[in-house]
């Protein structure tokens, strides 16, 4: 997955590279006069296609000026590669151009021309490019001289126009058109015969590929079908390869990473996206997870941002990323990961309470510090220092929670608010929480008891501070002892740090977030109360729906066992995430909360990565590890049939049914657990001898439960106070048992 060819170029769709060595291939196209070599989906590209993660098969369809095209990239194998450029009509005036070129190393900068469809690119490594048609070419010195040259006369000159470094060739697209291109040691010769053989082949090797690419796991079916795929192209069109640091990573969108000079990471953006990666690949998740860990500031803290043309050394963003580094080894262990990243993790954790408590409180305020100007090519950052970085620091740029607070300078040259904010102390004491565990795990039990206290500690300040009785809520507040009455989402973020006592946590629900007044409704969850009046904006934080915000309150929600309203914020998601998925395969960065449109404002990106949280949402409902308590299958809340299948967790692979007739969980194309009637397994835990979970039903009712794959032939069965003694058939146990919506723990031990 992390060489070979694969869309690394963040510049467009339409190219194909091959990494470590950074050989281009890539499709323009010449029309109206002009020669078009850039498509991203704000620039030409009408429906994003099929991608998968490694490269093996990709799709895209352009509208050029009211043209359609579809362009098709197969690989044969991790060194070869064949496409397809297609015309959906024979159009005038339409011509493909295609590129060959190393645009990332200079070492390969000498190209030669075979004949009118192969030409030959000399370096560390032979490569060639063939086309199926009889084409025009011509050789430049880039890419910017080709454009001049056919801007002014339309044809390619069959000539070399400067220093060989770069080859295009062209043909009129009234048809189909194939091209194929290989790299390799080999001989000059034996790759250009190679490529020949692979045109031949092109058909073949293409229609294969998008076969394959329909049996890539894992799958959804059912009432859900496809919300996956919708999971996989985001996060597959955005993989890239960033040449500066020779390492894949994977941005918010391709082009925030080309307009900020090649790549861009932001700080939370991209721990949400490593648990994005987590579904599908747990190299690729980790290595995402390490790329923003590996831009940690001097400091010691994961900047806002991280960029060629600089990072962020003021400021910060949420913390985040202890949370979801520890729900990714809790969904694929890596004991070797967490030793590496519990370091910079702590030292980030320190450099909070030391530099954004500055009425030291013991609670925290976002802030901001001394930086440098950033300048990349689309933009100059020169906020360090003013309340535009505070606001970047927490996620929310323009947010209403913050439109009346100004900046206090405090020690060590920062300047934070004069608000005490909830959402920031809620995932501060949430980290706190996670490196405990963490800390225990990789066998550091002091650091775990020093974290457990801090904890404690955070969660008695919180419900002193900032608990609003006469609200029922936790509220931001000023610095003079007012409470803020702008209600955010964030305020609900202490039930996923798990600092809320139970009658609290209710009211919170009945009282704010069930309110349709304030936050429910057909789409949420609403970055601000409907009832304030910022709402009406729906520009950006001022209103609109943001997905890592609905994860973060789903999240608490489980945790607090709150799994009915759970679920409705996730099929309430889910139904946001498909409304434009399914009509323009976008994924947007945010939503309008009335409407549900994403294209409705064009600073929402239509492919941005962690708006597949809301496709990844429901899919957590029926299958997730949960890090306060263990596996999780099923949910009795649903109506209709979904399965998901094929999702690897811990290196073995899992199926689950779910329907109105009941829930069935494979491990391994074993069947582990079946019931006769929908329902949620939770802190399910299985070893040699036994096997142990909780589970729960939307009514009381009495269900039949079968537990197989036992390789024993004498089971003692608890269920709550009652003992059974039992025997395997064909290695399962049927048992029926009366059970409610508040659970009930089963354990079944050999004996």
């Amino acid at each position: 997955m992390y060489e070979g060819w694969n869309t690394w170029n963040p510049e467009t769709m339409a190219s194909y590279v091959f990494m470590p060595d950074g050989i281009e291939v890539r499709v323009a196209l010449l029309s109206e006069g002009m020669m078009l070599s850039r498509f991203t989906w704000k620039d030409y590209v009408k429906v994003v296609g099929p991608h998968s993660l490694n490269g093996r098969y990709s799709k895209v369809m352009l509208n050029v000026h009211g043209k359609r095209v579809v362009i098709e990239f197969a690989r044969k194998d991790n060194n070869s590669i064949v496409g397809r450029v297609k015309p959906l009509e024979a159009y005038k005036n339409l011509d493909a151009i295609f590129i060959f070129h190393n645009p990332y190393r200079s070492e390969y900068g000498s190209i030669k021309i075979l004949n009118d469809r192969t030409c030959m690119l000399s370096g560390p490594l032979n490569a060639c490019l063939t086309l199926s048609e009889s084409s025009r070419w011509g050789i430049f010195p880039h890419i910017g001289s080709a454009h001049a040259y056919l801007s002014l006369h339309k044809v390619l000159p069959n000539k070399i126009c400067g220093l060989p470094y770069i080859a295009l060739f062209q043909n009129q697209l009234k048809k189909e058109l194939f091209f194929s291109s290989s790299c390799s040691s080999s001989s000059e010769f034996e790759i250009a015969e190679q490529c020949k053989s692979l045109i031949k082949e092109a058909r073949i090797i293409l229609e294969e590929a998008a076969e394959s690419y329909k049996e890539e796991t894992p799958n959804v079916k059912g009432l859900w079908e496809g919300i996956e795929e919708g999971v996989r192209r985001a996060l597959a069109w955005n993989i890239i390869w960033d040449a500066e640091k020779n390492r894949i990573i994977c941005p918010v969108s391709r082009n925030w990473a080309y307009d900020w000079g090649g790549w861009v990471l932001f700080d939370w953006d991209t721990f949400f996206t490593a648990l994005l990666a987590s579904f599908f690949n747990k190299d690729l998740a980790y290595k995402i997870a390490a790329s923003i860990l590996d831009e940690v500031t001097e400091e010691g803290f994961v900047p806002n941002y991280s960029s060629p043309s600089g990072k962020t050394i003021d400021r910060s963003q949420p913390p985040v990323g202890s949370y979801c580094i520890l729900k990714l080894h809790k969904i694929h262990p890596n004991h070797e990961f967490l030793k590496e990243a519990y370091p910079k993790l702590k030292r980030w954790h320190t450099w909070w309470i030391k530099n954004r408590d500055c009425n030291k409180d013991g609670l925290l305020e976002w802030g901001t510090g001394r930086g440098k100007v950033v300048r990349a090519p689309a933009f100059t950052d020169s906020s360090a220092g003013t309340l535009a970085a505070a606001l970047f620091e927490s996620g929310l740029d323009n947010s209403p929670m913050y439109d009346d607070v100004s900046l206090i300078e405090c020690r060590n040259d920062c300047k934070v608010m004069n608000l005490t904010d909830v959402g920031l102390n809620a995932l501060y004491a949430l980290d706190s929480w996670a490196l405990s565990i963490i800390s225990k795990e990789i066998g550091i039990s002091s650091d775990s008891e020093v974290f457990e206290e801090e904890y404690e500690d955070l969660k008695r300040k919180m419900n002193n501070v900032l608990w609003c009785e006469e609200l029922g809520i936790y509220l931001n507040k000023y610095w003079n002892g007012e409470f803020s009455r702008v209600l955010s989402p964030t305020l609900f973020y202490p039930l996923l740090a798990g600092i809320v006592p139970l009658e609290k946590a209710r009211r919170m629900i009945k009282e704010h977030l069930l309110d349709e007044k304030e936050f429910w409704g057909e789409y949420v969850i609403p970055s601000v109360s409907r009832n304030h009046s910022s709402f009406e904006d729906q520009e950006y934080w001022r209103g609109r729906i943001w997905a890592p915000m609905n994860y973060l309150v789903a999240e608490g929600l489980r945790r607090y066992g709150f799994y009915d309203v759970s679920f409705s914020v996730s099929e309430k998601s889910l139904k946001l995430f498909l409304k434009e998925w399914r009509e323009e395969t976008h994924v947007h960065e945010n939503y309008n909360a009335t409407s549900g449109e994403g294209d409705d404002v064009i600073s929402s990106e239509p492919v941005y990565t962690w708006g597949a949280l809301l496709g990844y949402l429901p899919i957590q409902e029926i299958v997730d590890v949960e890090i306060w308590g263990g596996f999780k299958f099923g949910t009795p809340y649903m109506e209709g049939d979904v399965s998901v299948e094929g999702y690897n967790i811990g290196g073995n692979l899992y199926d689950i049914y779910l329907s109105n007739n009941g829930l069935k969980v494979l491990e391994n194309g074993k069947e582990i657990l079946k019931s006769n009637t929908p329902l949620l397994v939770r802190n399910y835990k299985r070893s040699e001898d036994s096997v142990e979970f909780n589970v729960i039903s939307s009514e009381e009712k009495v269900i039949t439960l079968v537990i197989g794959n036992l390789e024993g032939s004498s089971y003692e069965v608890r269920t709550g106070s009652k003992i059974m003694k039992m025997k395997t058939k064909e290695g399962k146990i049927s048992i029926q048992i009366p059970i409610t919506p508040k659970g009930l723990d089963i354990k079944i031990l050999r004996v």
